[in-house]
C-alpha cells in the first residue's frame, strides 16, 4: 500500500516538475519568431536582390512577416539597406485548463551592407501598428 502511494506521489511530482521547467508558450513563440527572422535574414543576405525595394519585396513574400520600413538604397555600398521586419507568430498547446493560445509580434532590424560586411540582425521594440481606420475630421460649422 505504501509503495503504491509513493509511486503516485512520485508520478505527480514528476508531472508538476515537468510542467514547471518546460518553456511557456510565450517563450516558445518568441523562439519561433527569432528562428523565422534568422531564416528570412539568411535568405536576404544570400539572395540576388541588390536595391532596397527588391530586398523589401523579398522579405514581404514571407508568410506572417510585415515589412515596416526600408532605409537605404543599395546593399553594395555603405550604409547598405536596413529593413525593419515585424514577425507574427500564433501558437496553441494543450494545457491543464484546456487549449492555451498566444499571438506574438516581434520586430527585428536587419542590416545588409556588403561594403562593411555588416549583416547584423537585432531585436528591437515594435513601433505601434498603423491605425487602419482614419480619424474623422470634424466638419466646421
Amino acid at each position: 500500500m505504501f509503495a503504491i502511494l509513493l509511486l503516485l506521489v512520485g508520478a505527480a511530482g514528476h508531472t508538476v516538475l515537468t510542467i514547471l521547467t518546460s518553456p511557456t508558450i510565450e517563450e516558445r513563440a518568441h523562439e519561433e519568431a527569432v528562428r523565422r527572422a534568422a531564416l528570412i535574414g539568411h535568405a536576404l543576405v544570400h539572395g540576388n536582390a541588390v536595391d532596397a525595394a527588391a530586398l523589401g519585396q523579398d522579405a514581404a513574400r514571407n508568410d506572417r512577416v510585415d515589412v515596416v520600413r526600408v532605409d537605404g538604397t543599395d546593399r553594395r555600398r555603405s550604409p547598405g539597406v536596413r529593413l525593419l521586419l515585424r514577425v507574427h507568430v500564433e501558437m496553441s498547446q494543450p494545457g491543464m485548463a484546456g487549449l492555451t493560445r498566444t499571438k506574438l509580434s516581434v520586430c527585428f532590424r536587419q542590416t545588409i551592407d556588403e561594403e562593411r560586411g555588416d549583416f547584423s540582425r537585432l531585436e528591437v521594440p515594435c513601433p505601434p501598428p498603423a491605425d487602419p481606420t482614419p480619424t474623422p475630421t470634424p466638419v466646421p460649422r
